[in-house]
């Protein structure tokens, strides 16, 4: 229940953010749009699509990814969605698109929390993975 819960007030931000905009940033947000693209693109190949799901539960077969991106930060897919909205909402900047953007924050990083307890319930390796990188920006957070 707490899992879809997030993954719906997830999407219903990146749906907000995404018609009521452009999907396409202009210089210079474009290049952040493309960089948080490259990044969520490079996560789910390193993840193999196939294993790839919105919500934070952990699959009985999955095994830990440390590589790729995830060599530096724990959720290169969330790192990758906020800055594709972040581009779309700074490119078309209103109060409310920032408030979406706040929200799918706050959203995300309740839900990042919760999967990594899961992730330490199921790995017993997480904790030291967590203490060598960083949540979602390398270096910063």
């Amino acid at each position: 229940m707490k899992s879809n819960i997030l993954v719906g007030i997830q999407f219903a931000c990146i749906g907000w953010l995404l018609f009521t905009g452009h999907l396409l940033a202009m210089p210079p947000w474009i290049w952040l749009e493309l960089t948080g693209l490259g990044i969520l693109a490079w996560a789910v190949v390193t993840m193999k699509p196939h294993r790839v799901s919105p919500l934070p539960e952990i699959r009985p077969n999955t095994k830990l990814v440390t590589r790729g991106p995830y060599r530096w930060i724990r959720h290169p897919m969330y790192t990758g969605v906020l800055l594709t909205m972040g581009a779309l909402v700074l490119d078309q900047w209103t109060i409310g698109r920032a408030g979406v953007w706040i929200i799918l924050l706050a959203d995300l990083v309740i839900k990042l929390h919760y999967e990594e307890g899961l992730l330490r319930e199921r790995f017993p390796e997480y904790a030291t993975y967590q203490q060598q990188t960083r949540k979602l920006f390398p270096f910063v957070y």
